[in-house]
């Protein structure tokens, strides 16, 4: 059953139009969002600010070693030369599903001098694609496959994405390190004239996907550590809701927006990329977060750029370009003083608040209108309502939206949340949290992890 399914899933390679790649799409009247810059090497800064303590180096780079893509040997044995000389300390990638390609990459990596002291891959059907390399020793691995991850004749389905926990034991301390690739987006986010186009029927998945990070992190990561970082190809960029909406629900930060405001270079360009057929903008993060914690070290990132643009001449002597990605690459300063950092904001977790929009929500009209007043309430009424979503695995639930916008909007300024016909429907069918009727945790705590450990133990990897 395994080969039918892969059999027919690699068929629908050349009969699906592959998202980001060749798709054509219309763009959305109205939208005039702006287009991010194509990455050029060199226009960002060096370095943000002296540097006095240790420094760990992170690289995070999609392949596009799919079963479709050109010149993949060729490009693999290229990409270790060019990660090699960049020497990061932690690797994280993405799309390098065939062990041909991996040992090619991996042999030129060592044979310009880069060895890792801990490695990791994680199959699935077509494997996940996602490589980890580091300097550091692997202490303990732990994969889980995405819960919601598009329809059963998606071709996203055979990717077998997911995330990964890995706790490093670096010279300075043990780090919590997490790596994923999230379901890509359909169609682009800018037409050619630099509009942002609205609408993907892969958003709920997304956004479901997003809020499986934030439970995957809360139950993995150390209870006593100081930080974390997670990077990789989220497939979302500042421009879409899931960013914001990622951001405000974990409380990470963003290594490179914090080193370099104001600018947004692509990691994904059609204008500069041999490869990319539409542009969709920065795709690829490296962020981290900071915890009071009592173990390991703070973060402090003094550098962030986008890495691995220029073309490469390959040995027939034509020239490509390494990837339809760009790198992603920060550097972190190791530090011991607490008065030298501050602690990252703390997410949102489920409190007993979201009863006190019960009312409200089953009155809505066309649109819900967030005040400071209301946003507590509104906040964990939209939490509740998407982790029921996630549990039952419903990608076609037309709450998943608004209520996701909600958390996305830091509501405490004034927002108005925008409701559909069906998401009005749906909104006075749903009932009030059972935690209401007093059969609910403590405020402050996460959320029921149970369901998170349970799917852990059945997510195989080697």
């Amino acid at each position: 059953m395994k080969k039918l399914l892969l059999s027919l899933s690699i068929i629908s390679l050349f009969l699906v139009p592959f998202p980001g790649r060749s798709q054509d799409t219309e763009p959305a009247a109205g939208n005039t969002a702006a287009a991010p810059v194509c990455a050029v090497p060199g226009v960002l800064p060096e370095t943000a600010t002296p540097v006095t303590g240790p420094v760990i180096k992170v690289l995070t780079f999609n392949t596009w070693e799919i079963i479709s893509a050109k010149e993949r040997e060729t490009r693999a044995a290229a990409m270790g030369k060019r990660v090699a000389e960049l020497d990061p300390d932690i690797i994280s990638i993405q799309e390098m599903f065939e062990e041909r390609h991996r040992k090619i990459f991996l042999q030129s990596l060592a044979d310009h001098g880069w060895k890792p002291a801990g490695s990791a891959y994680f199959n699935r059907l077509y494997g996940s694609g996602i490589l980890f390399l580091s300097k550091y020793p692997i202490l303990s691995i732990t994969f889980e496959a995405y819960r919601v991850n598009a329809p059963w004749y998606d071709i996203e389905r055979i990717g077998g994405k997911g995330l990964a926990h890995l706790l490093l034991d670096t010279p300075y301390g043990r780090l919590d390190y997490f790596i994923t690739h999230a379901i890509s987006r359909t169609p682009a986010i800018f037409d050619d004239d630099g509009n942002f186009i609205p609408g993907d029927p892969r958003q709920v998945d997304r956004i479901l996907q997003m809020y499986q990070i934030d439970r995957f992190v809360r139950a993995l990561r150390a209870p006593r550590g100081r930080s974390l970082i997670m990077s990789g190809d989220f497939n979302v960029s500042p421009e879409m809701l899931e960013y914001p909406f990622l951001v405000r629900l974990t409380g990470f930060e963003s290594s490179f927006e914090l080193l370099n405001p104001g600018q947004n270079p692509s990691t994904f360009c059609k204008k500069t990329d041999m490869w990319v057929t539409d542009e969709f903008s920065r795709i690829d993060h490296i962020f981290f977060k900071n915890f009071e914690g009592q173990d390991g070290f703070w973060l402090r990132p003094v550098l962030s750029r986008v890495e691995m643009t220029e073309k490469f001449k390959a040995p027939d002597g034509r020239e490509y370009n390494y990837s339809d990605h760009y790198g992603l690459y920060s550097e972190f300063e190791v530090v011991t003083d607490p008065a030298a950092v501050k602690p990252s904001p703390a997410g949102l977790t489920r409190n007993l608040n979201a009863c006190a929009a019960c009312a409200a929500a089953a009155s809505a009209g066309d649109a819900i209108a967030l005040t400071a007043e209301n946003a507590p309430a509104w906040d964990d009424y939209a939490l509740w309502v998407l982790g029921d979503a996630y549990r039952r695995k419903d990608r076609t639930s037309p709450l998943v939206i608004p209520m996701a916008e909600i958390i996305a909007a830091d509501a405490a300024g004034g927002a108005t949340v925008k409701l559909s016909d069906p998401a009005r429907a749906e909104l006075k069918k749903t009932r009030c949290p059972q935690d209401c009727a007093g059969e609910g945790q403590a405020p402050g705590k996460p959320g029921n992890e149970s369901l998170t450990r349970k799917m852990q133990s059945f997510s195989p990897w080697r």
